[in-house]
């Protein structure tokens, strides 16, 4: 026995679970014809940051914590103007990091991609906006720009940031894992797609794995030394999906060897569970948090 302990402990210790050959890894740095072993994929079975896991919004039921995003990205679509789509923007950036407990530059960093969105929405409307023959507009190059257009592509651009801003939330505090079991558990959903949507989601990282192994075998025949990534895309397309082929058979038969098939795989009430996912009073608070301030806020911000 190499540990003794549970589970959430376990994820965090990478030596053991290399040792127990619990996480993928790669040969590097040949010297002295002595080979380092070292990760090449993020973790497999942990989704979330041990900080942000026990985090109070980290600790809340996944399931019931969905339902609560789904609501407040749907609120935001809701923002008329400038003004509220900034309100609205500013909850999910205040919990990050008081209630997940990101740190200032870590929501910059996960706010970053979208940015690009946040130009193109704004740029696009002001340039291409229908306006009426008597708003002021004025021209630049071959575009007709406009105040109208700006303020309605500010609008838009907002209403995407307050979403992706609650959508982020959500992704660093919540464990992929636990999600599907409080799917199962709290919802009742059928088991069969619930844990065959997780199996789905951890084959994943398999292919960052497969596509490496295929690229060093064309390179030591002297294949793919000068293909671009999107000739490798192509060449790569058909190995790539004989694979999946290969691992979703490998899947199946590993699920059913295990006893999930019949009623275990049709009815949430017909298995045992190993994870537990309680809801509690702090989970129907933080929907009621969050639906009632974003109503106030469309309400009040006129």
């Amino acid at each position: 026995m190499i540990f003794d302990g549970s589970p959430q402990d376990l994820f965090y210790r990478t030596d053991i679970m290399i040792q127990a050959h619990l996480m993928v890894t790669s040969d590097s740095n040949h010297s002295d014809d002595r080979v380092s072993q070292t990760p090449t994929l993020s973790h497999r079975f942990i989704e979330v940051d041990r900080r942000q896991a026990q985090s109070p919004i980290g600790r809340l039921n996944p399931g019931w914590k969905l339902i609560t995003t789904i609501l407040a990205m749907g609120i935001a679509m809701f923002a008329r103007h400038i003004a509220q789509g900034i309100a609205l923007g500013l909850i999910p950036l205040m919990l990050l990091w008081a209630g997940a407990w990101l740190t200032p530059w870590q929501i910059i960093k996960r706010m970053s991609p979208f940015v690009v969105f946040f130009a193109l929405y704004t740029w696009t409307l002001t340039a291409y906006s229908r306006v009426g023959p008597h708003t002021p507009t004025f021209w630049f190059l071959w575009y007709r720009l406009s105040w109208v257009g700006l303020d309605n592509g500010l609008v838009l651009a907002f209403r995407m940031l307050a979403s992706v801003a609650f959508g982020i939330l959500y992704v660093s505090t919540t464990d992929v894992t636990q999600l599907v079991v409080s799917l199962t558990q709290n919802f009742r959903v059928p088991p069969r797609f619930s844990y065959g949507t997780l199996a789905g989601i951890r084959v994943f990282p398999l292919f960052e794995e497969e596509w490496r192994k295929i690229r060093q075998a064309r390179a030591l025949r002297g294949k793919d030394i000068r293909r671009s990534r999107v000739t490798r895309i192509v060449t790569y397309a058909l190995p790539l999906m004989t694979q999946a082929i290969r691992i979703g058979e490998r899947v199946a038969v590993a699920m059913e060897s295990r006893g999930f098939t019949g009623s275990a795989a049709e009815r949430a009430g017909s298995r045992t569970y190993y994870f537990d996912t309680p809801v509690s009073v702090w989970d129907f608070v933080y929907l009621a948090f969050i639906v009632v301030l974003s109503v106030a806020i469309l309400l009040w911000i006129r």
